[in-house]
């Protein structure tokens, strides 16, 4: 796993995504759900919903982030989501910063930056979004 990460480093990749590794797909599955506790936890852990949740009921917080969670990477100006598009989930910015753009502007609205969300509502609602998101 460390030669794959020194490898992927090297080639300038800051971030390897779990199935890129093909030692963690014969994990047994109990090893896999502690391995995404450990991994996913942390990112969760500073929005409030998820803090009372693994406060309330940490078998619950272990489901979250062994099914409910997943990895994306962008490039520079690729979109998260679009204009209108139907929200699917809600998103956690593990590194970088992604630039938040209203309607159909050229502005930047709202930047997204390490340690922050986006689409909560998705949560709570049928969502579409208001305007695109992009790295």
């Amino acid at each position: 796993i460390v030669a794959f990460v020194r490898k992927h480093r090297a080639n300038g990749r800051k971030r390897v995504h779990e199935d890129e590794i093909q030692v963690l797909k014969v994990l047994p599955e109990s090893v896999r759900l502690h391995l995404h506790w450990e991994v996913y936890q942390p990112v969760l852990l500073p929005h409030p919903l998820f803090y009372n949740i693994n406060d309330a009921d940490e078998g619950c917080m272990l489901d979250i982030c062994h099914t409910a969670m997943g990895e994306v990477s962008l490039g520079s100006s690729q979109e998260l989501f679009t204009l209108g598009q139907e929200a699917a989930k809600m998103s956690f910015v593990v590194s970088g910063l992604l630039e938040y753009y209203h309607g159909t502007s050229d502005l930047e609205t709202a930047e997204v930056e390490k340690g922050r969300w986006c689409s909560e509502a998705v949560l709570w609602v049928k969502w579409s979004h208001e305007g695109r998101l992009a790295a």
